[in-house]
């Protein structure tokens, strides 16, 4: 900041120049630390110092409770890629996100555990739980041309429910298949039944 103004590149002198007006930005104001965030990720040219500034509002936006901003903190944790294997910190801001009312984070909470395992009750509790979170935010959220989403998101819940309803009784089938043989046959036919002949 003691640089002379003339001696700084123009794109870098308006990052400073407009980062200088927003020093009274409120840590509870997570809006304003999160469109600030935004504003400087924006700008062309943004210095590495301007970036890190950037990621310091986004985190105290989420930290806040700004629920777009938890969620591009679990993308961001993530590498920028939605994968089936997400790091530890991606999951926990993923969920954060989704119970301060991110729709993008349940949508990728309930895909993320409907793909990870089709016989663990466990991932598929969390999947619908989430499922009816996102319909519950859609029902609070009435007007916005939602319908269709509504209908594919009650769908997926039936989808979830039907394949939970499964995983549980394979689950118990497992249970007792442990040390009785009787039992191993009964739980080998329900697997013939949903075609996992492998195992």
């Amino acid at each position: 900041d003691t640089v002379a103004p003339s001696a700084l590149p123009d794109v870098e002198l308006l990052v400073r120049r407009t980062d200088a007006k927003n020093t009274n930005l409120s840590p509870r104001d997570p809006e304003q630390l999160f469109r600030r965030s935004n504003s400087i990720r924006d700008t062309k040219g943004a210095d590495e110092l301007a970036l890190e500034r950037a990621d310091r509002y986004l985190r105290e936006a989420a930290r806040a409770g700004h629920p777009e901003a938890a969620y591009m903190l679990a993308i961001q944790a993530a590498g920028g890629v939605r994968t089936r294997e997400l790091p530890q910190e991606s999951w926990q801001w993923l969920e954060r996100a989704a119970e301060l009312g991110s729709i993008n984070a349940m949508r990728d909470l309930v895909r993320h555990y409907k793909d990870l395992d089709l016989d663990r009750p466990d991932d598929l509790l969390k999947a619908q739980a989430f499922n009816v979170m996102l319909l519950n935010k859609f029902s609070e959220d009435e007007g916005g041309g939602r319908r269709s989403q509504v209908q594919h998101w009650q769908a997926e819940l039936a989808d979830t429910s039907k394949r939970l309803e499964r995983a549980q009784r394979l689950q118990h089938f497992r249970d007792a298949a442990k040390g009785d043989a009787g039992q191993r046959y009964i739980y080998g036919k329900e697997l013939l039944a949903g075609r996992d002949y492998a195992q």
